[in-house]
């Protein structure tokens, strides 16, 4: 090997004589400081020659000496010709242009500025947007621990029990999916209910077990199930569910007193020195903050549960029990719920519910959704379906007509609550159009005044929560910022406080109305944005009437510019607004506050079967079949009459 390595460093060492004959032919002179860079870097090949193993021969020395006057391009061709000529020397720094490799690598990474960072903008931006995705309603983090860490847990920790354990007593109730009895427990003597479950027992079961973990103080102390006898040959046995008992009496029961809702004072409002006890029996606004604890309590259970994925789809007063012990309504009756973060008890064409309190869309989500996958799947794709779905919006819409039962007395039989709903169907599901058709005929003066008080905050709190298109409703999250819940004034009622709202007596000169600019900027936006549905005029009516409309027509004056009460302009104090055909005659009537309290016999807002219409001061007689049509009238009249 010697031998082998010897001629191939002779020979290397000849071309190099060869080339630098012909190098000093063409080139006569170098700078010094080439001259200097070459000899420095002649020196370091020098000692890492030495410090190889292999001797190097006189052959060798005199070829390192015949390439002082080689250039630089020809030496690193020349070098990689003898690159494995000692082992353990690296390349030259100046052929990889990345310094002294062998040096750095002994270097530590960060002093070589070779070690990453852990976190990087990009990567921190892809795990919060994978966190906020996670954690969004439903939950698939929270589901996934729950799944996988604390329900093992919590069953193993769950006392068994069966039927031997208590002694039944009387039967609380029954439904269409099983029994209900007050029991108690043999050993202690508490007090327990038991449902026989014939039916969904499965579904209620794993919807209890999800809410004593997710929402334990929304629903009753689940206490465990076990397998039942069938009650006949070849029937499904029924599963027997326990919870402990912490109360008879339902929302239902109480609104079925004569004197609710001031039966619940003593439970809501335990001082009988603080608001709202201490107003007259009677008042509207006594009665309307009892009707807002009650919303406010119902909207925290279905803030609870609706965080954890499940819609009850049947929320009603029968299914709201009372808790002695914390002063505060819980939900009961799981069997219909839909469980959307893992998918339990959901069929995508099969609905259960009181069609009483359904939604008008029936299903909690689209029917084109496929049914639920395996638990870790379905956690996984349960934010995107709540998201594009909002199933939660079903059980608003329940809570919404639950409300106008807790307004109205005559809504809190069954009767009263299938004949709403029977006329919000023939209504297509408008609230405002109900109440144009049904105003006059629900005598309920209290009611009417809880609805309108606060510039109509309540009542448009009942708008929000049955809107027909499910995304158009608010979510209980939202309702409980609502301007009834908090009772607050609306923004443009402190505006109205700061400017002065026109009173309607001063006129200019041409006998017009001396609107300010408030007034002004009010007048434009009840004309752009009054609908049919909201008591107002579409565009096309205006235009309409701009151009074939007669003012000194009756009947063309009663269709659009008759006597109005909108509900737009309600919201911003305006309680009545007068326009006759004449310009003399018009007048807008200002009220200290949208309340109004109606007696027996008293012209509402609506009121179809009026036969006469009193327009300041005259009586026009008008028949019941020519009503006036709701609308921005009273104040557009000037407009129109002023462009005829």
């Amino acid at each position: 090997m010697g031998v082998g390595l010897a001629k191939r460093i002779s020979s290397s060492c000849a071309f190099s004589r060869h080339v630098s004959r012909k190098s000093s032919s063409r080139t006569t002179t170098l700078s010094s400081s080439k001259k200097k860079v070459r000899k420095i870097f002649i020196e370091k090949r020098r000692r890492r020659f030495s410090a190889s193993s292999i001797s190097v021969s006189t052959t060798t020395r005199m070829m390192i000496e015949g390439m002082e006057n080689l250039t630089t391009s020809d030496i690193h061709q020349q070098m990689s010709h003898i690159f494995d000529v000692a082992t353990g020397v690296g390349l030259p720094c100046t052929v990889q242009n990345c310094g002294d490799m062998i040096y750095r690598s002994t270097l530590d990474p960060e002093l070589r500025r070779e070690l990453k960072p852990l976190f990087t903008a990009q990567g921190a931006a892809l795990l919060s947007t994978l966190f906020i995705f996670l954690s969004i309603t439903p939950g698939a983090l929270p589901g996934y621990v729950e799944y996988y860490v604390v329900q093992p847990i919590q069953d193993r920790m769950r006392k068994k029990y069966s039927l031997e354990d208590f002694t039944l007593g009387t039967k609380l109730g029954q439904g269409g999916f099983g029994v209900v009895y007050f029991a108690t427990n043999n050993e202690t003597g508490e007090p327990y209910v038991l449902k026989r479950a014939d039916d969904y027992g499965e579904a209620e079961e794993w919807m209890n077990r999800r809410m004593q973990i997710a929402a334990w103080n929304a629903c009753a102390p689940y206490v465990g199930s076990w397998q039942g006898e069938p009650s006949k040959p070849g029937a499904y046995p029924p599963l027997w569910l326990a919870w402990k008992y912490e109360g008879g009496r339902t929302l239902f029961e109480f609104m079925k007193e004569k004197d609710f809702p001031y039966n619940l004072e003593p439970y809501l409002f335990p001082d009988e020195e603080s608001y709202p006890r201490t107003l007259a029996v009677g008042d509207p606004e006594r009665t309307a903050a009892t009707i807002r604890a009650i919303m406010s309590q119902c909207l925290d259970l279905l803030v609870q549960m609706h965080g954890t994925g499940i819609v009850h789809r049947d929320v009603k007063p029968e299914n709201l029990i009372f808790d002695e012990n914390t002063q505060r309504f819980k939900l009961i009756d799981f069997g219909g719920s839909a469980d959307l973060r893992f998918g339990v008890n959901y069929v995508p064409k099969q609905f259960i519910f009181d069609p009483r309190y359904a939604a008008p869309e029936q299903y909690i989500m689209s029917t084109q959704t496929p049914e639920a996958p395996f638990p870790p799947i379905a956690l996984a794709l349960s934010p995107v379906l709540w998201q594009l779905n909002l199933p939660d919006r079903f059980d608003m819409y329940s809570l919404g007509i639950m409300y106008l039962q807790l307004c109205f007395k005559s809504l809190r039989t069954d009767a009263g609550v299938q004949k709403l709903r029977k006329d919000l169907t023939a209504s297509n599901e408008s609230l405002s159009a109900w109440r144009r058709a049904n105003e006059a005929k629900i005598r309920d003066p209290e009611a009417w005044a809880i609805l309108d008080a606060n510039d109509q905050a309540g009542w448009e709190f009942a708008r929000l929560l049955t809107k027909k298109i499910p995304r158009r409703r608010i979510s209980a999250m939202t309702s409980k910022f609502d301007r009834f819940m908090l009772n607050r004034p609306s923004l443009l009622k402190k505006i109205d406080r700061l400017i002065p709202f026109p009173t309607g007596q001063e006129v200019n000169a041409d006998g017009t109305l001396a609107y300010d600019s408030f007034g002004s900027w009010l007048l434009f936006r009840v004309a752009r944005s009054g609908t049919d549905e909201s008591g107002g005029f579409t565009e096309a009516q205006l235009r309409e009437f701009e151009e074939d409309g007669n003012p000194e027509n009756l009947e063309d004056a009663k269709q659009y510019l008759g006597m109005v009460a909108s509900e737009e302009l309600q919201k911003y104090g305006v309680s009545k607004a007068f326009r006759t055909i004449s310009n003399k005659d018009k007048e807008i009537v200002k009220v200290k506050s949208a309340s109004v309290s109606y007696e027996e016999g008293e012209e509402g807002f609506f009121d179809e079967d009026e036969d006469e219409e009193i327009v300041a001061g005259e009586k026009i007689s008008n028949s019941s079949s020519n009503k006036a049509k709701g609308g921005v009238g009273g104040l557009l009249g000037n407009f129109f009459s002023s462009k005829r």
